[in-house]
């Protein structure tokens, strides 16, 4: 069976990023609520300096991250930790993060929902994901597709391609709400999920816990 492998390496501005306007000005006033003002802007690396990393061996769920991100300062948070979309160095416009995100949210809203075919439809569409592929035999003679995108908004596209192939999906943390994806799917039975043994046991002694306490209220007020 044919195997795939993701390679894929990304700039960020350790320094952070800073918002422009079209005139060349430094904009440090956002609205809770873009409007196309801000659409309009550029977000623009602080200095020449550049860290090389794979964005998804620092969140696994990164599509879910900025998903979330609903304005420029969601947006500038984002490229804080992962960079910019389209090219790791050159200005990158606020309408490009807008409309990645709005996508992300469309497509997972498909696909938690199980409406594969409008999924299918979308994702289709969409002119991202460009990729290279690789076709790769290791040492022990198996065989390996790498997929190696050219930009981050491209990586995006293609490994959410991959994770809806295998049937698999993020999950939400019951402990600290963040999104990761776990090594197993979810049981169908299961309540809760967690990103660690030890959150797992952080909730469930909580529970315990807190059914004490509650016990001990009911039994004072009888």
């Amino acid at each position: 069976m044919t195997k795939y492998q993701f390679l894929f390496e990304w700039q960020r501005c350790p320094d952070g990023y800073a918002i422009y306007d079209l005139k060349g000005k430094e904009i440090n006033d956002h609205p809770v609520v873009d409007d196309e003002q801000s659409w309009g802007r550029v977000m623009v690396a602080r200095s020449n300096r550049m860290e090389i990393f794979n964005p998804f061996d620092r969140h696994a769920a990164i599509q879910r991250v900025l998903q979330d991100k609903k304005n420029t300062h969601g947006y500038l948070d984002f490229a804080k930790m992962y960079g910019l979309l389209s090219h790791p160095t050159e200005p990158e416009s606020i309408s490009t993060f807008y409309l990645v995100a709005s996508e992300l949210r469309t497509m997972f809203r498909y696909y938690d929902s199980g409406n594969i075919s409008r999924l299918e439809k979308l994702y289709n569409e969409s002119r991202w994901g460009k990729n290279s592929l690789r076709f790769e035999i290791n040492d022990s003679g198996s065989v390996f597709v790498s997929h190696n995108p050219f930009t981050l908004r491209d990586a995006l596209w293609v490994e959410f391609g991959e994770m809806v192939a295998r049937g698999e999906n993020h999950q939400v943390c019951a402990e600290c709400g963040v999104w990761y994806m776990p090594d197993r799917q979810r049981r169908s039975n299961s309540k809760n999920v967690f990103c660690s043994a030890s959150h797992s046991k952080n909730f469930h002694n909580r529970k315990i816990k807190e059914s004490k306490e509650e016990k001990k209220i009911v039994l004072s007020d009888g």
